[in-house]
């Protein structure tokens, strides 16, 4: 068999070289579970069994970023940003994790894609600044897209990159998950300045059109987590 039939073949089964399965990039939402919160020492004991297993993660390479939101709706907790074979292991990595295992918080997530180089491991987990969860949803709008608007939309997204702090960004794929309705796209600005991106994106043609929607969330992560573009 040639190089090239066996790298079509082992592409189509999603292997990679070595017969070790391709990982895909996933974002993850932490969601309100329908579990009773602890309180006292039960908390601190699953607060650290939370922490500890993303720590795991981390130090598997499996997880490459996490923090808490502010939700207005108060259901998603927190994102991850994790790898797995496929969507059904995701929920297999937080089993040490007492608030899941406790369905005091569930596990939501979609395929995104980016580039994980992007994203430091080297940081200190003490060092949390604000970051923002920016969401594109597809809307309620008719008229068709047309590759100029997508070519506009695409450049304002990198111009507010530029202006507000590095951006990681790229498109999210099917999920079933509620917290994944409709969105098509998510980026991570490294920045407070959320009424400034808000504003700049609705300048987008998509967005006068509603052919999407912007959601703008409050993000804590480790300062140095997300790498400037081309470093």
């Amino acid at each position: 068999m040639s190089l090239a039939l066996a790298a079509m073949l082992l592409a189509t089964l999603g292997v990679g070289y070595g017969g070790v399965p391709r990982r895909q990039t996933y974002l993850m939402f932490f969601v309100k579970g329908e579990g009773s919160r602890p309180a006292g020492k039960e908390l601190e004991s699953a607060s650290q069994s939370h922490f500890a297993n993303m720590g795991a993660q981390a130090k598997a390479g499996r997880l490459f970023a996490a923090g808490p939101l502010q939700d207005p709706t108060e259901i998603r907790r927190g994102i991850t940003v994790v790898t797995a074979r496929d969507r059904a292991e995701v929920p297999s990595l937080f089993l040490g994790d007492h608030f899941v295992q406790r369905k005091i918080m569930g596990v939501e997530a979609a395929p995104w894609d980016v580039d994980l180089a992007r994203f430091n491991p080297n940081v200190n987990p003490d060092d949390i600044i604000e970051h923002r969860l920016v969401l594109w949803r597809r809307g309620m709008g008719m008229s068709p897209e047309t590759p100029a608007m997508r070519s506009a939309h695409e450049s304002l997204v990198r111009s507010v990159g530029k202006s507000h702090g590095p951006v990681i960004w790229g498109k999210i794929g099917e999920s079933e998950d509620p917290s994944f309705a409709k969105v098509s796209e998510a980026a991570i600005f490294v920045t407070t300045d959320g009424d400034g991106i808000a504003k700049a994106l609705s300048a987008d043609p998509l967005v006068e059109r509603r052919l999407l929607e912007v959601e703008v969330i409050r993000l804590w992560m480790s300062a140095g987590v997300v790498r400037p573009s081309g470093s």
